[in-house]
């Protein structure tokens, strides 16, 4: 018998970058995934994180900031509700000029863990 016929099946997540080079705030979509954020060339940007509760486990959120400018010009990681961000009942402010921040949903604990 095969084994990997007893595997159940995997919760995928479509991969899907999106380009934001617009003022915001920007709302993070059920079909986003890698946010390539060029807008820090001109301004701050906040970015609206989705409710745990409405994602679910395990959920995926890059945010990369492409302007290379982060430093000067931050983009703000905002929770929604009583979530909290890498255990810390806050935004994060994304603050290192071409930085990466992969997030990832955790239902039980209510956190956007930082990974």
């Amino acid at each position: 018998m095969d084994s990997r016929r007893c595997r159940p099946p995997l919760r995928r997540q479509t991969l899907r970058g999106t380009l934001i080079n617009s003022a915001g705030p920007y709302t993070v979509l059920s079909t986003d995934y890698y946010l390539e954020i060029q807008y820090t060339a001109t301004a701050t940007i906040s970015i609206n994180l989705p409710a745990i509760s409405t994602v679910g486990n395990a959920r995926i959120v890059v945010s990369v900031d492409s302007g290379y400018n982060a430093a000067v010009h931050n983009i703000t990681l905002v929770r929604s509700g009583a979530d909290k961000i890498n255990n810390v009942s806050g935004n994060y402010i994304q603050n290192v000029s071409g930085s990466a921040i992969k997030l990832k949903s955790n239902l039980t604990t209510g956190n956007w863990e930082i990974v």
